[in-house]
């Protein structure tokens, strides 16, 4: 039912360029974004490139959003597209998971229950 709709069709279906391929590029740009300025953060945080104040590594964070909310957009536009058989795969479902439990990780790393 929520595969037959016009956008979800058009993404699986649609010869153009702007279509899946488009979406799957913007995916793997939004990811290739958040993990490699979080990879940059987390060196920081660790004692590499000491001689960068942190100030500066906290601006970051607006662009690692943009990757973030990138991801997600596009991620859920691909979901939709093949909803049935994503659903059905088990290294798709297995990712969520990780993905969720990132998710809680970071929520209690923020509450302050992890350190």
């Amino acid at each position: 039912m929520l595969e037959g709709m016009a956008f979800p069709t058009w993404v699986r279906e649609s010869p153009s360029i702007f279509a899946y391929t488009a979406i799957l590029s913007l995916h793997a740009m939004g990811l290739a974004t958040l993990v490699g300025l979080h990879t940059v953060v987390c060196l920081r945080l660790l004692g590499a490139m000491s001689s960068l104040p942190l100030v500066n590594v906290r601006k970051v964070y607006t662009i690692m959003y943009i990757g973030m909310w990138t991801n997600i957009f596009s991620g859920a536009s691909l979901l939709w597209a093949n909803l049935t058989g994503m659903l059905k795969s088990p290294a798709f479902l297995s990712k969520i998971g990780f993905v969720i439990l990132g998710i809680i990780i970071m929520a209690l790393a923020v509450i302050g229950f992890i350190v």
